[in-house]
């Protein structure tokens, strides 16, 4: 039990708040007083994870204000936050923390953007906690060759995935009937992400792109074709995507509020880019594959460079791996080798909370491992 304070509990990403919700939980199962806040897309995750918090909705200009009378009213004995590019919340936090001799443990949740997670004006690492909880050794070693230091960077696993496990047991053929799919209709998802409005047209291609590639991929299989549904991302619009849909028959349908976890374990095959759903999908034994048509440079996504997700980037891959992927014989295959590979064993949230409680307490070395690292 961490005495002589709460801890705050921050996030700016729903990505973020998708990873410290479970941690959350599991410290106040513990008896700890856990204050949360959410700024940005985090409030989203937080609902749906049934988290309650306080939303912070200022600007760059009110942020150390705001930042400075949580901490004082909180009476912040420890900082929990995410990991975010940009001008946040988070490391306005951080930043006082640091100068008053709060503890600070942040806790990243993908394989991507490191060095505009922590950089600020005096470098690389003006923003970094004092403690980092990473999700597995590629990570700790990927920051760790950039330049971050070792010692504070603690390999937990991903809380955000914890849940999988049991997920995995429900009626799959119900949650197939709820989204209507038929008996042996054949299910692909297009799990999309606002690549457009990130990069630009510095990876050389975007979503409506990938897009594309995958219908016209999926024209050129035998009938019968398998049915197609588009779940965007949180954050991006659907009109660049539904003028894509609208020029093939049959037209794909576009779903916006469905639960992730759900629709990728009624898919048979679910496609996107480079964000975490191909991963959870692969965990729940859907197989997945990350469709980056002619990208420009090195492909970084994890998922690919794992092994746990196929990597097209032309129509022909694109093709062969949507037909490979339509024998159920790949589900439990790839299930396994998903877990096996980035560690998935539900406890991340407890290393996390046991990294956090060591920290606070000052009473044993501030980097513990997982049995997987």
């Amino acid at each position: 039990m961490i005495s002589n304070g709460s801890i705050l509990a921050l996030a700016h990403q729903i990505g973020s708040g998708r990873a410290i919700a479970p941690v959350i939980r599991a410290l106040r199962a513990r008896g700890h007083n856990v204050v949360v806040a959410a700024s940005g897309q985090a409030a989203e995750a937080f609902e749906r994870e049934h988290i309650a918090f306080s939303e912070v909705d200022v600007g760059p200009e009110s942020m150390l204000q705001r930042a400075m009378e949580m901490i004082d009213s909180v009476g912040t004995a420890a900082i929990l936050t995410g990991t975010s590019a940009g001008v946040t919340f988070e490391k306005v936090v951080i930043e006082i923390a640091k100068h008053r001799g709060i503890q600070t443990i942040s806790l990243l949740d993908h394989w991507s953007n490191y060095l505009a997670r922590f950089e600020g004006p005096s470098g690389i690492d003006h923003y970094f906690p004092g403690s980092l909880a990473v999700m597995d050794e590629t990570a700790r070693r990927d920051l760790v060759e950039i330049g971050y230091a070792g010692n504070a960077i603690a390999v937990t696993g991903q809380p955000a995935f914890d849940g999988i496990i049991a997920f995995v047991t429900k009626n799959r053929a119900a949650i197939r009937e709820q989204f209507g799919v038929r008996g042996d209709e054949r299910l692909v998802v297009f799990a999309s992400e606002p690549q457009r409005r990130d990069h630009g047209d510095s990876l050389g291609y975007d979503e409506t792109d990938a897009l594309r590639m995958l219908l016209d991929s999926i024209a050129d299989l035998p009938d019968p074709k398998p049915r197609v549904l588009i779940k965007p991302h949180p954050t991006e619009s659907t009109d660049a995507l539904a003028s894509v849909a609208a020029a093939y028959v049959p037209r794909p349908t576009i779903i916006g509020d469905a639960d992730r976890w759900e629709l990728a374990l009624a898919a048979d095959v679910v496609v996107g880019m480079t964000s975490l759903i191909r991963l959870e999908s692969a965990l729940l034994g859907t197989p997945a594959i990350s469709l980056q048509p002619n990208l420009r440079g090195v492909d970084g996504f994890i998922g690919n460079r794992l092994g746990v997700v196929d990597a097209a980037y032309t129509r022909e891959a694109c093709k062969h791996s949507l037909s490979r992927f339509m024998d159920a014989y790949y589900r439990q295959t790839t299930a396994a080798a998903a877990r096996r590979i980035l560690g998935v064993d539900g406890d991340a949230a407890a290393r996390v909370s046991d990294l956090i409680e060591k920290v606070v307490r000052h009473d044993a070395p501030r980097v513990v491992q997982s049995q997987f690292s």
